[in-house]
Protein backbone atom coordinates (compact mmCIF):
# COMPACT_ATOMS: atom_id res chain seq x y z
CA UNK A 1 0.00 0.00 0.00
CA UNK A 2 1.01 3.58 -0.53
CA UNK A 3 1.74 5.90 2.39
CA UNK A 4 -1.61 7.64 1.89
CA UNK A 5 -3.41 4.34 2.44
CA UNK A 6 -4.13 3.62 -1.19
CA UNK A 7 -2.80 0.61 -3.00
CA UNK A 8 -3.94 -2.46 -4.72
CA UNK A 9 -5.91 -5.21 -3.12
CA UNK A 10 -3.26 -7.65 -4.41
CA UNK A 11 -0.54 -5.82 -2.48
CA UNK A 12 -2.60 -5.85 0.69
CA UNK A 13 -3.38 -9.54 0.27
CA UNK A 14 0.31 -10.36 -0.24
CA UNK A 15 1.29 -8.34 2.84
CA UNK A 16 -1.30 -10.22 4.88
CA UNK A 17 -0.07 -13.55 3.51
CA UNK A 18 3.51 -12.74 4.50
CA UNK A 19 2.39 -11.67 7.96
CA UNK A 20 0.35 -14.82 8.52
CA UNK A 21 3.22 -17.05 7.32
CA UNK A 22 5.60 -15.35 9.74
CA UNK A 23 3.05 -15.53 12.55
CA UNK A 24 2.61 -19.26 11.99
CA UNK A 25 6.37 -19.83 11.88
CA UNK A 26 6.99 -17.83 15.05
CA UNK A 27 4.06 -19.40 16.91
CA UNK A 28 5.39 -22.91 16.64
CA UNK A 29 8.43 -24.64 18.01
CA UNK A 30 8.51 -26.95 15.02
CA UNK A 31 10.75 -26.40 12.04
CA UNK A 32 8.64 -28.40 9.60
CA UNK A 33 8.71 -25.45 7.22
CA UNK A 34 12.48 -24.97 7.08
CA UNK A 35 13.23 -27.31 4.16
CA UNK A 36 9.76 -27.21 2.60
CA UNK A 37 9.98 -26.79 -1.18
CA UNK A 38 8.23 -23.45 -1.46
CA UNK A 39 9.34 -21.86 1.78
CA UNK A 40 12.35 -19.60 1.60
CA UNK A 41 10.89 -16.19 2.26
CA UNK A 42 11.34 -14.39 5.52
CA UNK A 43 14.59 -16.13 6.40
CA UNK A 44 17.67 -14.32 7.57
CA UNK A 45 20.88 -14.64 5.57
CA UNK A 46 22.19 -17.17 8.10
CA UNK A 47 19.01 -19.24 7.84
CA UNK A 48 19.18 -19.17 4.04
CA UNK A 49 22.79 -20.37 4.15
CA UNK A 50 21.92 -23.16 6.57
CA UNK A 51 18.93 -24.18 4.44
CA UNK A 52 21.13 -24.33 1.32
CA UNK A 53 23.72 -26.50 3.07
CA UNK A 54 21.10 -28.85 4.51
CA UNK A 55 19.39 -29.20 1.12
CA UNK A 56 22.74 -29.95 -0.52
CA UNK A 57 23.35 -32.69 2.02
CA UNK A 58 19.79 -34.02 1.80
CA UNK A 59 20.03 -34.43 -1.95
CA UNK A 60 23.43 -36.14 -1.89
CA UNK A 61 22.34 -39.62 -2.95
CA UNK A 62 25.77 -41.27 -2.65
CA UNK A 63 25.65 -40.88 1.13
CA UNK A 64 22.43 -42.83 1.48
CA UNK A 65 24.08 -46.16 0.77
CA UNK A 66 27.39 -45.56 2.56
CA UNK A 67 26.40 -44.38 6.01
CA UNK A 68 24.44 -46.20 8.69
CA UNK A 69 23.58 -42.82 10.20
CA UNK A 70 21.88 -41.67 7.00
CA UNK A 71 18.43 -42.85 8.14
CA UNK A 72 18.66 -40.54 11.18
CA UNK A 73 19.61 -37.60 8.99
CA UNK A 74 16.92 -38.40 6.45
CA UNK A 75 14.27 -38.52 9.17
CA UNK A 76 15.47 -35.13 10.40
CA UNK A 77 15.29 -33.68 6.89
CA UNK A 78 11.77 -35.03 6.46
CA UNK A 79 10.71 -33.57 9.82
CA UNK A 80 12.00 -30.20 8.62
CA UNK A 81 9.81 -30.32 5.51
CA UNK A 82 12.20 -31.83 2.96
CA UNK A 83 10.46 -33.43 -0.01
CA UNK A 84 12.74 -35.98 -1.68
CA UNK A 85 10.51 -35.92 -4.79
CA UNK A 86 10.87 -32.18 -5.29
CA UNK A 87 13.55 -30.63 -7.48
CA UNK A 88 15.11 -27.83 -5.43
CA UNK A 89 17.07 -26.33 -8.30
Amino acid sequence: MDEDGSGSLDEAARTLEIFLDMLAAESSDTHAFFLAPYYAGGMSDDEQQLRAKLLALATEQSLASTSSAWIVLEQSFLAMGWDPEHSYT
